[in-house]
């Protein structure tokens, strides 16, 4: 009886209420009508007594319905309630009303199992000081240009955790438990991205000085490179993120339209003409989608993510969200290989202090993840932003498993911690 009364299209105060009151009215009805009939004073004494042992079940039935039992409004990983619009997390096909995260975070439920709690608690998987030496990644706080701290990282399957120390030139890697591996030199000059190709590759980007896309094997030898400038790109500069597709090289175009570039094995694909094919939006890592988000807007926290089919591109929904402050950063935007949806969002406190409030407020930063098919909220993790000026590139990596890696960065040096947005 339970499983009917949680039917998310009646909820408490809906049909069933209604139809129980109903058999309450005619129940008491037919025993009124079987007491005008009868005139010995015993029947009516009778009927007296089953109607009210008769009531008193009805009641207790209704009691049972409307508690433990009933239908309870979606909450959040954080305990905030909230109520998706019409056709939120049912595939809408048209933009939904912001679906509102509340200000405490996964802490604060206490439905959370102990192992999720666990995952949100920024697990450190490596850690490095500032510097040159081994074991350390570069930082640099020049007078008249800004600072830089390491660019970007990934995580290997076998949790080997490989940093972007572009500043030393080099790829700094930690394995498993934390201990130094060798490092990998790099041949590019200003390397900014770095991302995870098939079979242990590596797939570096420089787009300020060498214009280059280069293929690394798991030995840490070059493949080849790929040119960024040619059709779909004019300036290697605009190159806003590097995307590794099963065996293609994608390269994001100033966050709108994503180039296919090359291949995993260091050749450039160039169609008919010499043009170069396109994508609108990051793939998911099961083959489905591609993903979509931006801020709609800032003050009021307001971002988006849309789903589109892959490879028609036909819209699947577009799903709204508001986030607890003001949302001036999309930090992350990413599926893991089960097709949940990662985003991060960040930005000031809303409440303004002054006229300079949105620089001067300490920044938030929330984790959201996002069931793949319906785009529903399944939970979020508020995590202690970086508050230094330092310039990065992606300071987010989101293993096939699941859950998100985060570099946490401070005045002695950088921490890769783990977190975890899902139920």
């Amino acid at each position: 009886m339970c499983a009917i009364d949680r039917r998310p299209s009646h909820t408490a105060g809906g049909i069933y209420p209604t139809v129980q009151s109903a058999i309450l009215r005619g129940s008491v009805m037919d025993l009124v009508m079987a007491d005008s009939v009868g005139n010995a004073p015993q029947g009516r004494r009778w009927v007296a007594l089953t109607a009210g042992i008769a009531l008193l079940v009805i009641a207790v039935f209704v009691a049972a319905k409307s508690g433990s039992c009933a239908p309870q409004p979606s909450v959040s990983a954080s305990g905030h309630t909230h109520t998706n619009s019409s056709g939120a997390g049912e595939g809408a096909d048209d933009q939904s009303r912001p679906t509102a995260l509340s200000q405490a975070d996964a802490s604060a439920s206490a439905a959370e199992s102990d192992a999720s709690r666990r995952r949100g608690q920024g697990e450190v998987l490596a850690r490095a000081e500032w510097g040159r030496d081994a074991g350390q990644v570069g930082r640099t706080r020049p007078d008249e240009a800004n600072p830089e701290a390491p660019m970007a990282f990934v995580v290997q399957p076998d949790g080997t955790v490989i940093v972007l120390d572009q500043v030393n030139r080099r790829l700094q890697r930690f394995a498993r438990d934390g201990s130094l591996l060798a490092p990998i030199a790099l041949s590019l000059r200003a390397p900014q991205d770095l991302v995870l190709g098939p079979n242990g590759s590596l797939v570096v980007t420089d787009r300020l000085l060498d214009e280059r896309v280069a293929v690394l094997d798991a030995d840490g030898r070059e493949r080849g490179r790929i040119p960024i400038v040619g059709s779909g790109i004019e300036h290697a500069g605009n190159v806003t993120s590097t995307i590794v597709d099963r065996d293609e090289i994608l390269l994001e175009r100033q966050h709108t339209r994503l180039v296919r570039a090359g291949r995993t094995d260091g050749t450039p694909l160039v169609g008919d003409a010499g043009a170069r094919d396109t994508v609108p939006g990051r793939p998911t890592r099961d083959g489905t989608a591609f993903l979509r988000a931006g801020i709609t807007e800032t003050e009021a926290g307001r971002v988006y993510v849309t789903r589109l089919a892959r490879p028609s591109e036909d819209h699947v929904y577009t799903r709204e969200l508001r986030v607890p402050m003001q949302a001036v950063q999309i930090l992350l935007l990413d599926s893991d290989r089960a097709g949940t949806i990662y985003l991060a969002v960040a930005g000031p406190d809303r409440t303004p202090v002054g006229q300079d409030a949105a620089i001067d407020a300490p920044h938030r930063l929330v984790l959201v993840c996002l069931e793949g098919s319906r785009g529903a909220v399944l939970g979020q993790v508020a995590i202690r932003a970086n508050q230094g000026a330092e310039e990065t590139f992606r300071e987010f990596f989101v293993p096939d498993e699941g859950g998100a890696v985060y570099a946490a960065r401070s005045e002695r040096g950088v921490e890769y911690q783990r977190y975890d947005c899902r139920p």
